[in-house]
Order: C-alpha cells, then sequence, then structure tokens
C-alpha cells in the first residue's frame, strides 16, 4: 500500500478476475491504538492493521480487518 500526506492512498485490492489491482482509497492512523484503517472511495472501511514494530529497517503489522 502506498500512503500519501494528504490522506489518500493506493492500496491492493482482489479483482473481479481473481487478479489483484491497486485501488485509490483513503486512510487514517489511531495514535492510541497504533492501527492504520484503509478506507474506499466511498468511505467504507475495507482493511486495518496494527503496527506491532518499527526499526530502522523493519515495519512489523497485523492485519485487524
Amino acid at each position: 500500500m502506498d500512503l500519501k500526506s494528504d490522506n489518500t492512498c493506493e492500496y491492493l485490492d482482489l479483482s473481479p478476475n481473481d487478479g489483484h489491482q491497486m485501488t485509490s482509497g483513503y486512510w487514517s492512523f489511531d495514535h492510541q491504538r497504533k492501527t492504520v484503517s484503509i478506507f474506499d472511495k466511498n468511505k467504507i472501511e475495507v482493511k486495518k492493521i496494527t503496527i506491532k514494530e518499527i526499526q530502522k529497517d523493519i515495519l512489523v503489522v497485523e492485519n485487524i480487518l
């Protein structure tokens, strides 16, 4: 996924023909819970991940939704 500073994003989505495609949407970050939520163009939450660990060159996340 590509998170942009204006809270828009591109995320990998399953297309109807069983392929994957990048889809445009929006994102938000909950600082208390350390979660990133991804929303589609209709602002429906489609993905949620929790940040488990951050190091210089490593980001460990867990899918929630």
